[in-house]
Parts: structure tokens; C-alpha cells; sequence
């Protein structure tokens, strides 16, 4: 069994898989409210990767074209129907799977499969402290959305947000300061383990 630091992505032989975060995606709830209104629409979007000088959406016909400067995508939509009335909405990806999120790359607009992604939390360990790291910042990020400041020493925010309640604001506190002790442990007990190596 591998010891800290040990493993062919740690030693940097492999690099891991891109990850969701990387990518530009579409999501099928932000177009919802309009495809049920049943009517023809025409909206205007940006996007990094690409500038959409046009987006079409038809819920009658079931599908969304995106004009861009040079070019030109139609992505095909689907329905469901929910147990207590109405249809869910989704995105009908190049490969027919129907999915929810379509991310934007070489390929156009395509499932999380097609690309081979994962996301970050996949790629850390919990014997690494950098995934405690991560895990503080996503915490303070639902307090405050600039916070960017990542470590083991970075404090929680101080200033609660008018739409949340003390009690949620507490629990995330809580979280924040469970994943920094957890962080600290993993952290000593690494130092210790090279250590004792070199002595």
C-alpha cells in the first residue's frame, strides 16, 4: 500500500482527466421556464470558448439553434413526464444519452461522457491536505461568491449574507472548521511521515 505522496499521479508520471469545472456548460434548468411557455424564442447569450451572436429556442419543435460569428450548432431537446403532472426538459447529447448538462469544446456541446470528464473532488485524496483545501473554499464560497483565498490558515467570512439564516451560516462555520482540523491532522501527519524518513 502507497504511502503519502506515493501513486503515478502524485509522482507527476500521469495527468488526470480534464474536469467539469474547466468547461463552459449549458443547463437545461436555466432554459426550463422558457420551454414551457411553449412559445418560439429568441434570446441572446455569451460564452467564452465561443461568442453566440444568436440562440433560437423552439419547444414545439424540441430543439435550440446556436448561431455563432462562424458557424452554426443545433442541439435537440427531450421530455419526460413527471409523476404529478408536467415534463422534465433535457438535452439529447451527440452520443442520444439525455442528459442535463451539455459542456462546450472541440466537439461542440456534449455530455460529461463524450468528453471524459470528472469533477475536481474526484481527483483528490483524503489522505492529501489539498483536498480539505478544497473543500474549506467551496464552503466559504456559498458565503461569500469573491472569496478565492485558499490554505489551511484562511478564516471563514465574517459578514453573513442578508438571505441566509444564522442557522445555516453556523452549520457552514461548523463544516468549515471540521475540514481545517481534518486538513491539520492530515497535514502534521504527512510532515511526520518525511520525518522520520530522512532521520
Amino acid at each position: 500500500m502507497g504511502g503519502h505522496g506515493s501513486g503515478r499521479y502524485a509522482a507527476g508520471l500521469e495527468k488526470g482527466k480534464e474536469t467539469v469545472e474547466q468547461y463552459t456548460h449549458f443547463n437545461i434548468n436555466f432554459l426550463a421556464p422558457f420551454l414551457k411557455k411553449g412559445k418560439k424564442l429568441h434570446l441572446k447569450a455569451e460564452m467564452k470558448s465561443n461568442p453566440i451572436s444568436k440562440l433560437i429556442v423552439d419547444p414545439n419543435e424540441m430543439y435550440i439553434e446556436l448561431e455563432y460569428k462562424k458557424d452554426q450548432e443545433v442541439i435537440y431537446l427531450d421530455k419526460t413526464p413527471c409523476h404529478f403532472g408536467g415534463y422534465r426538459y433535457w438535452f439529447l447529447c451527440q452520443c442520444g444519452k439525455r442528459v442535463g448538462k451539455l459542456y462546450h469544446g472541440q466537439l461542440g456541446f456534449a455530455c460529461r461522457s463524450c468528453y471524459d470528464l470528472n469533477y475536481v473532488s474526484q481527483q483528490y485524496a483524503k489522505t492529501d491536505c489539498s483536498y480539505f483545501i478544497w473543500r474549506m473554499y467551496r464552503i466559504a464560497n456559498k458565503v461569500d461568491p469573491e472569496f478565492n483565498k485558499q490554505g489551511l490558515n484562511t478564516n471563514f467570512p465574517i459578514f453573513k449574507p442578508k438571505y441566509m439564516h444564522y442557522k445555516t451560516y453556523r452549520k457552514l462555520l461548523h463544516k468549515f472548521e471540521l475540514y481545517r482540523f481534518k486538513g491539520e491532522r492530515v497535514w502534521i501527519k504527512g510532515c511526520s511521515l518525511i520525518v522520520n524518513r530522512r532521520f
